[in-house]
């Protein structure tokens, strides 16, 4: 931030009082002194400094230096003293931690009540208290006569939401929102709520409030704050509940790290937080707010760098958190050009965060009866005796208890094979992917069946990018693969209000094994045009991936932190995903938590024993054996 001629300058090593400054000054009259903020951490030399001195600050009369560490780090310091001695600038030298230290106080040049004055706004935090101190430092020091405040304590913890009252509690809530609508809850920190740095949490208030969500934002300077084994809930959590139960059906987070305790190399028991978790009983999101620009972002193949990732995907697992995308990325702000101070809100990701909110809390009210749930197997080489060949999984007889357990709790399932083998038949004798037995009449008579100019308009709506990659790869829409009579074929069987479909082939013409994992190939236009029809046209509430593990999570796209432009976030859109996936293999399950937003239920590997012969066949060995002897 750089003003001409600013008579009151701010410098500082955080990048976020520079985010505060700049909703500070909107809270000032219009002829108020012109003031400037200064990043330190764009300065490198004391030839900056200097050069700082001689033209942006030249008119400077009051320094406020908020400094991170000792005087030596900022680079020139020695120049900025000597000029403000010699041309009688007012210079104000505080510590970032806002906590008095003796070495800043002596190189001050205001008096001790005016920098106590500085350091306890500071203190109180937050642009309205930024805004008096400079109301406050402009009269005291330039004998202007613009009144001012003493420090507002502001809260630790409390509602924000555009549509209420600064102050706003539960109450103002409760009569502010919808009964019968369901309802989002929002965590972000409250450094943002202070700083007016609240762009990315309006524009999702609103992409919720559009979908017909009530929205309960909350700020908060920790997750574990006012919690530990002695308490329900840490003190944000507690706005979410109340005597008559929680007021939210989905909650967003934004915040860092987990809530629980992370034990380094071992195991980490089970805490107070998942205590909270099952107090709360709701799904809860992870929202990234990134601290990368938007063009970084866009042009890393990683998607998220380091410290995003560890931070906002690989820590918030540990609570289990739904990992979904970045909404928001750090940018200048207008007329702040040495910062990025501001957390931009990205469009489309706000509305994928808000979309998949909407659904889950659509899942926790509709009735059992009304849920419509697709199952998907995989299908190595798009043979008919590999349907359903997860690893270390029983998956035909998996998803019979798994249908019959739903069919017990009021699901919309009938028409149940005896046994998974049965399944297996049917969905082979229905329509299969595999080539070797597939007839005309099985395509026809498909459950799934795509008209090839519904396809089209499906395929006309993905990014151009995506498009030219599968046009390339598979030619113009909608391909040649298992189209019979103007229709693209989808194997599977309906079962009542439960789909279990067979995953398309990864490609064609190819070695299968090589292409599971093909980093670089665009899915095909069959494969696509199955997880659009179950959205679309079958309207699936949800996805459930059956066993380890199928390819739509190792689709092209950013390793985590997906863009538009990523082939698992366009096919899956905001469907909830659930994934049953073997617990020996973390690794390939967290692919499918970080890029394809699954909820994963783990399940243990299968009981071993050693291969080795039996039946008819124990016999016959033993009798070659006794001939032998």
């Amino acid at each position: 931030m750089q003003t001409a001629g600013a008579q009151i300058a701010l410098l500082t090593h955080t990048p976020n009082d520079l985010t505060v400054l700049h909703s500070a000054l909107t809270q000032l009259s219009p002829d108020f002194p012109p003031v400037t903020g200064v990043n330190l951490q764009a300065l490198e030399s004391e030839a900056q400094m200097a050069a700082l001195l001689a033209h942006e600050l030249a008119d400077a009369q009051i320094i406020v230096l908020r400094v991170l560490g000792r005087l030596g780090s900022v680079p020139g310091f020695a120049e900025l003293l000597r000029q403000a001695r010699k041309q009688g600038r007012q210079l104000i030298v505080i510590s970032g931690t806002d906590e008095p230290d003796p070495e800043l106080a002596a190189v001050s040049t205001v008096s001790p009540h005016v920098l106590q004055q500085a350091v306890t706004y500071f203190q109180a935090g937050g642009s309205v208290n930024l805004a008096q101190l400079l109301r406050y430092l402009a009269d005291h020091l330039l004998l202007t006569g613009f009144g001012f405040e003493p420090a507002l304590a502001l809260p630790e913890h409390g509602i924000y939401h555009p549509d209420l009252p600064q102050a706003a509690g539960i109450d103002d809530w409760l009569a502010h929102r919808l009964p019968q609508r369901p309802s989002a809850g929002i965590i972000f920190y409250r450094s943002h709520w202070m700083s007016g740095n609240t762009r990315f949490v309006d524009a999702l208030i609103d992409s919720l409030e559009k979908r017909g969500l009530n929205v309960l934002p909350v700020f908060t300077s920790s997750l574990r704050a006012g919690g530990d084994g002695s308490v329900p809930l840490p003190t944000a959590l507690r706005y979410f509940t109340s005597a008559d139960g929680v007021h939210v059906d989905v909650l967003i987070n934004t915040t860092s790290f987990a809530m629980g305790e992370i034990t380094p190399g071992g195991a980490t028991p089970a805490g107070w937080s998942v205590g909270v978790l099952e107090k709360l009983d709701v799904p809860v999101l992870q929202a990234i707010t990134s601290g990368m620009t938007r063009r970084q972002w866009q042009q890393s193949v990683r998607g998220m760098n380091p410290l995003d990732a560890a931070m906002n995907v690989v820590l918030p697992e540990f609570d289990g958190r739904i990992i979904t995308v970045p909404l928001s990325f750090k940018t200048r702000a207008a007329g702040m050009p040495h910062a990025m101070v501001e957390y931009e809100p990205l469009p489309d990701r706000v509305a994928r965060v808000a979309g998949l909110a909407a659904r889950f809390a659509r899942l926790k009210r509709l009735p059992n009866a009304d849920k419509r749930v697709a199952f998907i197997f995989t299908n190595s080489n798009s043979k008919a005796s590999q349907i359903g060949n997860a690893v270390g999984l029983d998956a035909p007889a998996s998803l019979m208890h798994i249908l019959g357990a739903m069919r017990n709790a009021g699901y919309d399932v009938d028409g149940l094979p005896e046994n998974g083998t049965a399944l297996i038949h049917q969905l082979i004798d229905r329509c299969s992917y595999d080539n070797t037995y597939l007839s005309a009449e099985q395509l026809t008579q498909a459950v799934g069946r795509v008209p090839v100019a519904q396809y089209v308009q499906w395929f006309d709506d993905l990014p151009s990018d995506m498009r030219d990659k599968m046009v390339t790869q598979w030619g113009p829409a909608p391909g040649t693969a298992y189209l019979h009579d103007d229709h693209l074929a989808l194997a599977g069987i309906e079962l009542g209000n439960a789909f279990v479909a067979l995953q398309p082939p990864r490609g064609y013409g190819m070695d299968p094994d090589a292409i599971y994992h093909q980093p670089d190939l665009p899915p095909t236009h069959h494969y696509y045009a199955l997880y659009r029809w179950l959205r679309d046209a079958w309207r699936a509430d949800a996805i459930v991936h059956v066993g380890k593990h199928g390819t739509l999570e190792w689709l092209p796209g950013k390793g985590v932190g997906l863009s538009e432009n990523c082939f698992p976030d366009a096919l899956l859109a905001d469907l909830p995903l659930f994934y049953p996936f073997i617990i020996n293999v973390p690794g390939e399950g967290a692919q499918a938590k970080r890029r394809a937003h699954a909820v994963v239920v783990d399940h243990l590997t299968p009981p071993m024993t050693t291969a080795d012969t039996y039946g008819a066949l124990a016999q016959l060995t033993q009798l070659v054996d006794e001939y032998y002897q």
